[in-house]
């Protein structure tokens, strides 16, 4: 499914998405 992620770019923390499949 669909989950959110936070992902880090640096310094500053980003929220995204991404896809997990079973």
């Amino acid at each position: 499914g669909i989950y959110a992620v936070k992902v880090k770019v640096g310094t500053t923390w980003y929220l995204g998405m991404a896809v997990h499949w079973p």
